[in-house]
């Protein structure tokens, strides 16, 4: 469970921010740092945020190393991560009827089905013969 800089759990602190939000009507990201453990449980993930209420997620592998430079074992391995979207994927898509957005998989739809960066008009890109010209 995460902590605070006085040891004090935050995960309380965190779900009455939520409540709070969401009592005004304040639309939100939850941005959540896949790791080792919950790598391996995206279904309850995506239903536990989505059961809140949240419909806006955002994932991010966590990537640390130790003193030595090595992967830290609380890291997320690149198969884990993977296997991750793949089943948020499945979850998310609902067949073809997605309720809420996950930032990477909207924009890799975006990407596949425009086949061209979903960004390219912030950075007033073009597209030409399937690649991006700044």
């Amino acid at each position: 469970m995460p902590e605070d800089r006085g040891g004090n759990p935050t995960h309380d602190r965190v779900l009455r921010a939520v409540r709070l939000l969401q009592r005004h009507g304040v639309e939100f990201n939850i941005l959540t740092v896949v790791n080792d453990v919950n790598a391996k449980k995206p279904e309850a993930l995506f239903n536990y945020f989505f059961d809140m209420g949240i419909r806006y997620m955002q994932f991010i592998p966590c990537l640390e190393t130790d003193e030595h430079g090595d992967i830290a074992p609380f890291s997320v391995s690149k198969d884990d991560y993977g296997e991750f979207l793949c089943r948020m994927f499945d979850k998310w898509y609902n067949m073809g009827q997605p309720e809420c957005y996950i930032r990477d998989l909207d924009e890799l739809m975006i990407l596949n089905t425009a086949k061209a960066d979903s960004n390219a008009w912030r950075r007033g890109g073009r597209r030409r013969d399937d690649c991006l010209w700044p």
